[in-house]
């Protein structure tokens, strides 16, 4: 008799599944002078966003869990990340371990030229695994 064992991305490295961060208004995506996407103020198609993920596991170089980030260095986040806007791929410029922060990660993200006014959806998929979409304004 064979076994075989199935691991999940947590199993494998003690994670959660990645996530855009929520705020009290909402997920954690910013514009490029990190004041938050609303509805005041929309992102623009082409526009890089900050986003503040988690749940993005190893970096490199690794850092022990439960440690934050240091602030002298960057730490590139080492599974494959991908976004996209309303099905459109947006394009990760940046993906790193957030300065001072535990489990905290910064993903910077153009958003896709052709996203139409509205209410966009995003989705993060770090190591082919997705995170719950987070819905963000357009103009």
């Amino acid at each position: 008799m064979r076994l075989v064992l199935l691991f999940t991305m947590s199993a494998v490295w003690g994670m959660s599944s990645p996530a855009v961060m929520m705020t009290q208004s909402g997920p954690a995506i910013l514009h490029s002078d990190c004041s938050p996407v609303t509805a005041a103020r929309p992102a623009r198609p082409g526009e890089v966003l900050i986003l503040m993920a988690g749940g993005l596991g190893p970096t490199n170089p690794s850092i022990d869990p439960g440690s934050p980030f240091p602030e002298d260095r960057a730490f590139s986040v080492n599974t494959p990340i991908t976004a996209s806007a309303n099905g459109g791929r947006a394009d990760v410029i940046n993906q790193v371990g957030w300065p001072g922060r535990v489990d905290t990660y910064r993903i910077d993200l153009r958003v896709p030229e052709n996203t139409p006014a509205g209410v966009a959806t995003l989705q993060l998929t770090a190591a082919w695994v997705k995170d719950p979409e987070a819905r963000f304004p357009v103009q």
